[in-house]
């Protein structure tokens, strides 16, 4: 719900920074911070505080403990 349909390669930038980096994360709290600094590195000073991302970092969480379960089977 960030691009509206519009921009769809608009985060581009970001994506090619977060997803090498959620390698190193081994948890929800991992993501998060992640995001927050990914952010704070590309947009400060108008990324939101890191409680503002807990949300989407569990979710990332959970899509990716997700998608290594489905690759063990």
């Amino acid at each position: 719900g960030i691009n509206f349909e519009e921009n769809t390669d608009e985060y581009e930038l970001e994506t090619s920074l977060l997803l090498p980096r959620l390698r190193t994360c081994s948890s929800a709290g991992d993501v998060t911070r992640m995001l927050h600094q990914t952010f704070m590195e590309c947009f400060s000073p108008v990324a939101a505080l890191t409680a503002a991302y807990a949300n989407i970092g569990a979710e990332i969480w959970e899509l990716r403990v997700t998608f290594q379960e489905s690759a063990q089977h």
